[in-house]
């Protein structure tokens, strides 16, 4: 319940006081971030999928483009990008994947796009990790997003990524 003790309002427009991370009208201190695990998930009216998390127990030297291919692609996925880049100033791994299915001769595909910060400017030992999942499993083939589409989203997503330091 410390975390929700932590929790204070703000306009959606403020930006948040001293080290706190802003959600929609509130902000949450940051030094409760590194004590607990935070996730937050929202799904569009389009049935993107993103979620943000931190995780204090974060295994920091595995990082994102290091794992294992078979691990992360999984039986039936593909790599459409990985690499290292930063945003807003904040140094990122992501690794796009694409997923191909036919399940009961049906195609689907599944996206899963994952970013992740190694370097929290906190000083926590939280990590960061931003995650966005699309399917096109029981979609009209009239309202399915293109890959493109997909990548466009994720990239005007990612790019709101920001560390605000403290005033």
């Amino acid at each position: 319940m410390s975390i929700l003790s932590g929790l204070h309002p703000r306009k959606d427009n403020q930006r948040p006081e001293g080290n706190s991370l802003a959600i929609k009208y509130a902000q949450v201190d940051a030094s409760l971030l590194g004590e607990y695990e935070t996730s937050m998930h929202y799904k569009s009216t389009q049935d993107i999928t993103i979620n943000l998390s931190t995780n204090k127990n974060s295994d920091s030297d595995t990082l994102l483009l290091e794992q294992d291919d078979r691990a992360v692609e999984g039986v039936y996925g593909s790599t459409i990008y990985q690499g290292k880049r930063v945003v807003n100033g904040l140094d990122v791994s992501e690794w796009l994947i694409r997923e191909k299915q036919t399940p009961e001769g049906i195609p689907v595909t599944e996206y899963r796009f994952t970013l992740k910060a190694h370097e929290i400017k906190t000083g926590s030992s939280s990590s960061l990790v931003l995650s966005m999942i699309y399917s096109t499993r029981d979609k009209d083939p009239q309202v399915i997003l293109s890959e493109p589409e997909l990548i466009a989203v994720w990239k005007m997503v990612t790019n709101t990524l920001k560390y605000h330091k403290a005033w």
